[in-house]
């Protein structure tokens, strides 16, 4: 597994250090950029090399390849002589996957890389410790990729970052507390207990963890700082970050970041 992350980040040590070792897996440590070392090409020289089956990577970072190699030439010249036949999964955190890039990047899969690859957006924190949302790839731990009895992955939604992960209880509501109607945005909050990866206190700071993550609820929910929404089949969205949520005559108007193809970005209501 290739997880091109910082290792300061949870999804870095998490991902690069922790679980590896719990599973034995054979993890690649990478220093650097995904353009300029020498071009864009970095990322796909890696898989290539090291036989890469899962990679981590952020949004920000795939959107920078893109604006060094609009037509995806690197990614497709090593595809074509089969070198990325390895990869089965591309796994995006950081911030919101806006649905082109999912579907960009589920298309040069499909077409270059192991049979069933997919693309998985996940939303997690520090403080969750593991995803808070996702699509999970195989059911049960240490079932085989190539086992034919194994279940299929839950469907891909561009723009979401799946469902509910296993020991997190994800809800919607308003700036009371109340619960929202499916498809509605509102403020994401967690139900406690939380799932054993998270935190459950701020180091010797009882009062700030209250004050940070339940005071606002009362402590009824804990709050994540994001908002967005969950739709009809349990698939959650994070839109924003809460701060850039305001109320204007009973309506919630968020600020979104809207990418172009040459990485100029305007924010929109």
């Amino acid at each position: 597994m290739f997880t091109a992350s910082d290792i300061g980040w949870v999804v870095g040590h998490s991902y690069i250090v922790y679980a590896p070792l719990l599973i034995g897996a054979t993890t690649v440590l990478f220093e650097g950029k995904p353009i300029g070392t020498p071009n864009a090409s970095t990322f796909w020289r890696i898989i290539e090399e090291y036989k890469v089956t899962a990679m981590f990577t952020a949004p920000t970072a795939l959107r920078a390849i893109r604006r060094e190699d609009a037509d995806n030439e690197y990614f497709e010249e090593r595809g074509r002589r089969g070198g990325l036949k390895t990869l089965r999964a591309l796994f995006l955190a950081g911030e919101r996957s806006e649905p082109s890039i999912v579907q960009m990047y589920q298309r040069l899969l499909r077409e270059q890389c192991a049979d069933g690859a997919i693309v998985v957006d996940n939303w997690w924190s520090s403080e969750s410790g593991a995803p808070i949302s996702g699509i999970a790839l195989i059911a049960a731990a240490g079932e085989d990729w190539s086992s034919e009895k194994r279940d299929k992955p839950l469907p891909i939604k561009p723009g979401s970052a799946g469902k509910a992960m296993p020991g997190f209880d994800v809800r919607v509501v308003d700036d009371d507390g109340n619960e929202v109607k499916r498809g509605q945005m509102g403020n994401i909050v967690m139900g406690i207990p939380l799932a054993p990866t998270a935190f459950t206190s701020l180091w010797e700071d009882e009062e700030r963890f209250y004050k940070s993550y339940l005071k606002r609820f009362k402590g009824r929910w804990v709050d994540t700082g994001d908002a967005g929404m969950i739709d009809n089949d349990g698939y959650i969205s994070i839109m924003s970050r809460a701060d850039d949520v305001i109320n204007v005559a009973a309506h919630r108007l968020a600020l979104v970041r809207i990418f172009y193809p040459d990485d100029d970005a305007s924010w929109l209501c």
